[in-house]
């Protein structure tokens, strides 16, 4: 009969620690919510969410029971931050940060940069300058709100005009000088990379062109010549990786897809079968590699005497010959024996008569 640990009964896990067992924690959290027991439900879905922070449903569960507006805003920015597809999030996000705007006053400038700080942290930007807009709108003095909200921003006359704002009440304020300085660079950087875009875009279509026709090597060449002039280009890329020469190449284009896009589900499909065909052809070559020194060490006689040798034609002929002879004498041999057994029965049986 078989014996069972302390921590089971019948072979069944006893949870000793249900306030540390993250799946226990979850079904109570779902029973209260459905019961409508909202603060029971939050407080079990904190505390999922302590045991495991990187949990979609945990922050969920937490920001639907959360009992102010500000702690949904960061619950629904964590779970969008890692299911960054979910619907319901993004949905329910833009709600929220919407009742928070609306019901903003002066005291909650501070509340609002946190906020906003926070989500720009979670990669949550275009919800974090909203924010800290609204921050900005209540308080034209605050120095951290106008420098969030010109980090976040992706207009360039935004964030100049943001940290221009800062100089107005600090000239040497260092993090706007350094800000105006970079948007400047980067404003030449665009400027002079727009034409490089169009020779790069020029570039792709004629790789197109020339794998259409089934020129794979200059549908390479042009491919390659756009990632060199637009290195960001992701469906340059994943063409070069296509049409490159060699397994290794093409493994590191679709390594650079997913570097500038980690969400290509196509790239992670071709790089599984690219590594896939990488490891059969690593085998394929030790095989080789183990095979070929066998067969030049193996031992010559042996190898000599696994081969037929045709017999030579000038050994053949006195065998024939020796044959031949060895045929008639025997003949011979034949024909003395029966003469010999007549004789013998003609002297004994007739001779006499």
């Amino acid at each position: 009969m078989p014996t069972f640990p302390d921590s089971t009964v019948q072979g069944t896990p006893i949870i000793t620690d249900p306030w540390g067992d993250f799946e226990t924690v979850m079904r109570h959290a779902e029973r209260a919510r459905i019961a409508g027991e909202r603060s029971k439900a939050h407080t079990f879905y904190a505390r999922a969410v302590e045991l495991k922070q990187n949990d979609v449903q945990a922050w969920m569960g937490l920001a639907r029971c959360a009992p102010t507006l500000d702690e949904a805003i960061l619950a629904w920015a964590n779970a969008l931050a890692l299911a960054p597809g979910n619907i319901e999030a993004q949905s329910e996000l833009d709600t929220v940060v919407h009742q928070r705007l609306t019901q903003a006053q002066a005291s909650d400038v501070s509340v609002l940069v946190a906020l906003g700080r926070t989500l720009t942290q979670l990669g949550q930007k275009s919800w974090a300058r909203r924010l800290l807009q609204r921050a900005t709108e209540l308080d034209a003095h605050n120095v951290e709100a106008w420098l969030w909200r010109a980090g976040v921003t992706t207009d360039n006359d935004e964030a100049i005009f943001c940290l221009k704002q800062v100089l107005a009440q600090h000239p040497n304020h260092p993090q706007a000088l350094a800000g105006l300085k970079w948007i400047e660079s980067r404003a030449t950087t665009a400027a002079v990379s727009a034409d490089t875009a169009k020779e790069a875009a020029s570039f792709m279509e004629q790789g197109q062109h020339a794998l259409r026709i089934g020129n794979l090597e200059r549908a390479y060449d042009f491919f390659r010549l756009a990632t060199e002039l637009n290195p960001q280009n992701e469906s340059a890329w994943y063409w070069r990786g296509s049409t490159a020469p060699n397994l290794e190449e093409a493994i590191t284009c679709i390594e650079r897809v997913l570097a500038i896009n980690p969400h290509n589900q196509t790239a992670k499909d071709t790089l599984w079968l690219l590594r896939i065909k990488k490891i059969r052809e690593d085998v394929q070559q030790r095989k080789t590699a183990t095979t070929m020194p066998s067969a030049e060490t193996s031992d010559p006689a042996s190898t000599s005497a696994s081969v037929a040798v045709p017999p030579s034609p000038h050994t053949s002929r006195p065998r024939r010959r020796y044959a031949f002879v060895l045929s008639i004498l025997v003949s011979i041999l034949i024909i003395v024996a029966g003469i010999g057994v007549t004789i013998w029965i003609w002297m004994n049986f007739f001779a006499g008569k």
